[in-house]
């Protein structure tokens, strides 16, 4: 179902007024709620965690990428109709009219840039690969040592990863157990530990090795 998002009335800001605009610009929103999109501004998230998704014309959900405190979300950084911002977390966000963005240019260069290394790694053909190149982008942005490696500190179940990679949940299940076994992640409940750099692997051998029938739809 294509969803379209308005702003309440309670949320109408007034560009003009400065007044208005700082009554309305910070907003607090619980998981799974999704983020009131103007047309002509941009939500600066302070604390939180938040995911980008958008439809295709068959109603099948894509994740477009995860963000967090400091970065910047909203329609004009994507141009996607239907787009949606959902809280992963409990998140706080300030919403910033088009006269502030000059102050935030490093964070929309940085929105621009995290986004094209996402679409070049998740057009590779394999689906391994693509799961890799996206386990390895999400641990560069949002991990953490800790004793065991680089511990992806956001709650990644294996549905919304497939959503991203294109691939179905127990596709993601078995590549994920696969990895594990070659001893290069640990899985913790919904979050994950890499204990080695993915793109080092022989992703052929453990596509191959993780399910004896090698079904195709995991080499496309």
């Amino acid at each position: 179902m294509v969803r379209y998002h308005t702003i309440p009335s309670s949320m109408t800001v007034n560009f003009s007024n400065p007044k208005s605009i700082g009554e309305v610009t910070h907003r607090i929103f619980a998981p799974k709620e999704s983020i009131p999109l103007p047309e002509e501004a941009l939500w600066l998230i302070d604390q939180g965690l938040v995911r980008t998704l958008t439809w295709t014309d068959q109603g099948d959900l894509i994740s477009l990428g995860y963000w967090g405190a400091g970065e910047l979300v909203g329609l004009p950084l994507a141009k996607l109709s239907p787009f949606q911002v959902e809280c992963v977390t409990r998140t706080e966000a300030v919403l910033l009219p088009q006269g502030q963005w000059s102050y935030h240019l490093d964070a929309i260069l940085d929105h621009a840039q995290r986004s094209a290394q996402l679409a070049s790694f998740l057009a590779h053909d394999r689906t391994l690969n693509r799961l890799a190149y996206l386990i390895e982008w999400l641990g560069g942005r949002f991990g953490r040592r800790v004793s065991e490696g680089v511990l992806i500190d956001i709650p990644l179940p294996h549905s919304a990863i497939g959503e991203m990679v294109g691939c179905s949940r127990v596709t993601v299940t078995r590549f994920l157990g696969a990895l594990q076994k070659q001893g290069a992640l640990v899985q913790l409940r919904r979050r994950i530990i890499l204990l080695k750099n993915l793109n080092d692997l022989d992703f052929q051998d453990i596509t191959a090795n993780s399910n004896p029938r090698r079904r195709a739809s995991d080499l496309i």
